[in-house]
């Protein structure tokens, strides 16, 4: 199975069997989960209905679990992180399974995702490059969709010219905004390469920003090197859309 299904609603019901003891630890890269008021946040779909269970950790780091509940595996269990008082948002969830039964031994997971109101986009494309600009969207990250590296390269492409020039129009605009220009690779090299790869890719990027009559004390750069890839390094399309650039808004 693809285990990316079950980030999301996984419409297709594939699913993944967890006998006792065993788990999965799913990790939210494109959004997190928020504790909304008032509402469940968290809602956990099994497949089948053979009173099989679970339990459901929640972390911010990957690091520390955080116990929210338990839920059976017969249809859905919604899940509140007020209960637990839990007020980081959640990158991180753990399935644990509890018992070994049925067709398919052990707790049937089909996803694990946010429900309406405890979504929190970390990301935005180019199609709304206008209003990350002209709204405040500090907690937001926008991904220049067209500004890619080829393996071991900092040099943009033309393609990506058509991205840095909206924002550069947007950037002319509002001439108080400041940003940090970060950069991405895939996992192809070492990490400390790949660290100092990075740099260069987001210094590439501010260079073009300066070149084009923005002003250098306006943008900030960092580097992740292969420590954040949006997509799977196993594929060639992983790999290419993991060697990218992004822009925060700082104010």
């Amino acid at each position: 199975m693809n285990p990316n299904k079950i980030l999301g609603e996984n419409k297709e019901k594939w699913f993944v069997s967890l006998p006792k003891d065993s788990y999965i630890i799913l990790e939210y890269t494109d959004n997190e989960i928020i504790d909304a008021p008032n509402q469940p946040d968290i809602i956990v779909v099994e497949h089948g209905c053979c009173d099989e269970w679970a339990e459901i950790y929640v972390s911010n780091d990957g690091k520390e679990f955080s116990f929210l509940g338990v839920v059976n595996d017969c249809g859905q269990d919604k899940l509140d992180l007020a209960d637990i008082g839990f007020d980081k948002p959640v990158r991180f969830v753990k399935v644990v399974g509890l018992d070994v039964k049925c067709a398919s031994p052990g707790f049937d997971l089909v996803s694990v995702y946010a429900l309406p109101g405890a979504n929190k986009r970390l990301y935005v494309g180019m199609d709304q490059v206008e209003e990350y600009f002209e709204e405040e969207k500090t907690d937001e990250i926008l991904i220049l969709e067209n500004v890619y590296f080829d393996t071991d390269e900092d040099l943009i492409q033309y393609s990506g010219t058509v991205d840095l020039n909206k924002v550069i129009k947007k950037l002319i605009e509002f001439p108080e905004i400041k940003i940090k220009v970060s950069g991405h690779t895939d996992n192809v090299a070492s990490a400390a390469y790949n660290l100092n790869l990075s740099k260069r890719r987001a210094k590439a990027v501010k260079h073009y920003l300066i070149q084009n009559n923005i002003d250098e004390s306006r943008i900030e750069i960092e580097g992740f090197g292969l420590t954040r890839p949006l997509r799977t390094n196993e594929t060639e399309e992983g790999r290419a859309q993991n060697r990218r650039v992004e822009i925060r808004r700082l104010n």
